[in-house]
């Protein structure tokens, strides 16, 4: 999967996820979407639910972490770590 098509996804889980109305402009890929949107430790819960049922992946414990869901971009990377493991 294209890490496009990765980050896309992972914007729709947010918006979803997230009961905001929120700036497509604040899901770029380097925002902290933490501070940005005001995501709260129940939304960072929702989301990561969400990415791991859209992709099919599992969020190990020793990867969660505050930097993990920090922003986008770093998410696409971790689903595409993931993925690519998966084969």
């Amino acid at each position: 999967m294209e890490r496009e098509q990765i980050l896309n996804q992972i914007y729709r889980v947010i918006k979803e996820t997230v009961n905001r109305d929120i700036n497509e402009d604040l899901l770029r890929e380097d925002v902290d979407i933490i501070q940005t949107i005001g995501m709260n430790s129940i939304d960072a819960i929702g989301v990561l639910v969400k990415i791991e049922e859209t992709f099919g992946i599992e969020i190990e414990d020793e990867d969660l972490s505050v930097e993990l869901i920090r922003s986008s971009g770093s998410l696409a990377k971790y689903v595409a770590e993931k993925l690519e493991s998966k084969g």
